[in-house]
């Protein structure tokens, strides 16, 4: 169970302050609304343009006449900061806005977010978290706009009566959400006594042009990143063809059902060979074994990595493990064909450490797009995983004090640790009865357990947690966490080691 922390929020003799109040317009100029069609209109004359040109030399043509603009793969970029509101903007009167916002019109969509604060040294993450929270808002509005279109550009798309087939339609969805939340502006903010509130809002009318633009845009990417591959291919490059490969694949899907056809072939199937191409000339090798005992220090763990036989430099490596704890552990990138992580400090009875190529750093698109990646090409890219042979032995520890039974079981099973006498390693845990009362007719009872795991060498590790049990009767409830304590101390004990 988590700890709950309460804080009472007391702050005085804060003046209100706002920007300026939002537009009550409900719609737009009539020159603004044509404005905003011959964007829309000139959108889609560059699709069919698009889809006309067949050779390569025409796209590059065509590419030069109309720069790519608008891409759903890009990373996302950092939200606008909420600056605070100026002290000659204050506002005596609460804004309507904070308590009903304003409902989506033809025009906008609006999104609230709120936050409280303690004191000002506080302010830039309460304003930070009240502006993703009207993110967070404007998306899921966003998400269901972007979802019908989605259906519409289906049924366009529609050939011979059967739909062109569309893989992984929610991962397009979100991807395209996310490139549209970067035309969000910061519409209005107000702060009180105790709360900050953020007013963001889209403009909806923009929709349709933008995501036009953005499957013009998606479909030359297609094109681009396939020429690309192909380059790279021809020069027994698989790391770089694999990078473009991978990139023109996320483009691929996030085009909603569009057809695409590269030299008389479907992409998705040119896209796969591209793939299957590369990653037969990638290799992953083991760097010796390791063994030891749970909880020693490793000084280096290294894979090697070719490319076509040669020694690959900079390709991004994700080190992970089961079946127990290391830290630090997780990304690096090769250099002189090693990946290699230092001074890695491994728990576990039998835990199992793999590395492999981290698919969306490699193909430079946002880093949640990784298990769409190997759920796409699992088969094609088993060779861009390889697992690190370690066998390691039971950790003995002094146990200072009295420990259960089911407390010494969960650590051998999680972490690899047992009771011992000679050795470097000490556990202790103390448990500090805070009594039962009465709750709704129940009894609720809890205590502060504390377990400490400390070596000789300098090594500190500490987990604290407050456990409650809840039932008719105190044994009952008592009974309830003794069955908790192991799992919820370990956990912590855990985040401590990884601090995640």
């Amino acid at each position: 169970m988590r700890r709950e922390l309460m804080a009472a929020l007391t702050v005085t003799g804060l003046a209100c302050a706002t920007a300026p109040a939002p537009s009550t317009s409900s719609g737009m100029s009539a020159s603004k609304a044509a404005a905003i069609k011959n964007r829309a209109a000139g959108a889609h004359r560059g699709v069919k343009s698009r889809r006309a040109a067949t050779t390569a030399k025409a796209r590059r043509k065509e590419l030069e006449k109309r720069p790519q603009a608008l891409d759903t793969l890009r990373q996302r970029k950092p939200r606008p900061k909420v600056e605070p509101p100026k002290r000659a903007d204050i506002r005596k009167e609460r804004p309507g806005w904070t308590k009903n916002p304003p409902p989506a019109d033809g025009t906008y969509i609006f999104g609230l977010g709120s936050a409280a604060y303690a004191d000002e040294k506080v302010m830039d993450d309460a304003w930070a978290q009240a502006r993703d929270r009207a993110y967070n808002e404007v998306a899921s509005q966003l998400k269901v706009q972007i979802k019908g279109k989605a259906k519409d550009y289906q049924a366009e798309f529609t050939q011979g009566g059967t739909t062109a087939s569309i893989s992984s339609f929610s991962e397009a969805i979100t991807s395209h959400v996310d490139a549209s939340l970067e035309g969000v502006e910061l519409h209005d903010r107000y702060q009180d006594k105790k709360l900050v509130f953020v007013l963001a809002r889209f403009n909806k009318a923009e929709l349709d042009a933008l995501m036009l633009a953005r499957l013009e845009s998606l479909k030359a990417e297609v094109y681009d990143r396939v020429e690309e591959a192909r380059a790279h291919l021809a020069k027994d490059d698989g790391v770089n063809t694999l990078a473009a490969a991978l990139r023109a694949a996320v483009a691929r899907r996030n085009l909603f059902g569009m057809p695409v056809e590269i030299d008389g072939k479907q992409a998705d199937a040119v896209i796969e060979g591209l793939v299957r191409s590369a990653a037969g000339l990638i290799r992953l090798e083991s760097v010796g074994a390791l063994s030891g005992n749970s909880g020693d220090l490793f000084d280096r763990i290294s894979i090697r990595v070719t490319n076509n036989g040669q020694a690959a430099d900079g390709v991004p490596v994700r080190f992970t493990l089961s079946g127990g704890v290391a830290y630090p552990l997780g990304l690096t990138s090769t250099n002189a064909g090693l990946a290699t992580m230092t001074k890695v400090r491994i728990f576990g009875r039998t835990p199992r450490l793999r590395a492999q190529v981290d698919l969306a750093t490699l193909a430079s698109v946002d880093f949640r797009e990784n298990r769409w990646l190997k759920r796409q090409f699992g088969r094609e890219l088993n060779a861009l995983r390889r697992e690190v042979e370690l066998s390691l032995s039971p950790l003995p520890v002094r146990v200072e004090g009295t420990l259960e039974a089911g407390m010494l079981t969960a650590l051998s099973q999680r972490l690899g640790i047992t009771p011992g006498t000679d050795s470097v390693w000490a556990l202790s845990l103390a448990i500090d009865d805070l009594g039962c009362r009465d709750l709704s007719m129940r009894r609720t009872c809890s205590v502060m357990a504390t377990l400490n795991l400390r070596s000789n060498t300098g090594v500190a590790l500490q987990a604290r947690r407050k456990v409650r049990g809840t039932a008719s009767g105190d044994g009952e409830a008592t009974a309830q966490i003794e069955k908790r304590l192991p799992g919820l101390l370990i956990k912590d004990l855990i985040r401590s080691m990884t601090g995640e």
